[in-house]
Order: structure tokens, then C-alpha cells, then sequence
């Protein structure tokens, strides 16, 4: 099955100017993301699940990058949010750098393939540097579904 990383996300879900820059603040700020494209049924129960998650280790693999996720069952389909952030958020990142671009993935607790495939794109997508500096010159949620749709041609 192939996994296109467009049909998990749209424009409700981009947020090309995060206002927070903490990590528990951004991933509050993005799970946001996922209650007004109604992904979630209870912000509060899958903001905690994300932290759980976080303290078994960062999210922020690096590169001006993190990439927060868990499974939940107030999770309704699985769904990716992303998050740009201009001034560096501090997220205890393996390299001790801000990170500028954020991707939460959600998943109902039951999905295990679509979740992990999407997973793993994301973070192979994220070690090319020009995908990076696409997503950061950005000027429009359309423009940054434009350049995951591009990525999602390659990948296939």
C-alpha cells in the first residue's frame, strides 16, 4: 500500500508561524491544530499522550527538526499537523539546536502500518536538506503542500 503523506494532512493542519517556544507549548499549540481540523476528540487526554511520549525521549532528532507523535484513542484518523517556527523553539533536541519545523503524527491506538510508514517517510524526507530549506522559504500552506505532494511523486 503505498502512503502519501498529502492525504494526511491539509491546510487546517499548517501552521507556517507558531507562537510558543517551549516544546510542551508547541505541542499544545499543534495538537490545537488537530482539534480545528476535528482529528481529536479530546485535546487534553492526546496533549498528555504526546508528552508521555516525549519523556521517554526527544522528539527533536536534530537539524532543526522534531517530529512529536502517539497513538490514541481519541485520535480519530491518522494525521499529520506542521508547525514552523521562525524564532527556534528549545525542544532538547539530540543536538542541542532549536527547532524551526515540527510534524505531529497522530494515530487512533489501532493503526499500526499507515502510521509507522508515515513515520518513517517523514524522518527520510527530513534528513535531505533542500526538503528542509523548502519547508523553512515556504510562503503559504499551499506552497508546503505543494512541496509534500512533490515529495510524495519521489517517494513513490
Amino acid at each position: 500500500m503505498d502512503m502519501r503523506l498529502t492525504s494526511l494532512i491539509n491546510e487546517d493542519l499548517i501552521e507556517l508561524d507558531l507562537k510558543a517556544t517551549k516544546k510542551e507549548d508547541v505541542i499544545l499549540e499543534m495538537v490545537g491544530l488537530l482539534e480545528k481540523a476535528r482529528k481529536v476528540t479530546d485535546k487534553e487526554i492526546y496533549f498528555k499522550t504526546v508528552i508521555e511520549r516525549e519523556n521517554l525521549g526527544s522528539t527533536g532528532i536534530g537539524k532543526g527538526i522534531a517530529i512529536p507523535h502517539g497513538k490514541s484513542d481519541v485520535i480519530t484518523e491518522v494525521a499529520v499537523a506542521f508547525g514552523r517556527s521562525n524564532a527556534g523553539i528549545d525542544f532538547d533536541s539530540l543536538d542541542d539546536r532549536p527547532v524551526n519545523l515540527a510534524f505531529l503524527l497522530a494515530a487512533p491506538k489501532n493503526v499500526g502500518g499507515v502510521y509507522l510508514k508515515a513515520l518513517a517517510q517523514l524522518s527520510r524526507l527530513l534528513r535531505q536538506q533542500d526538503f528542509r530549506e523548502s519547508l523553512i522559504s515556504a510562503k503559504t500552506k499551499t506552497e508546503v503542500l505543494e512541496i509534500l505532494s512533490k515529495a510524495d511523486q519521489a517517494e513513490q
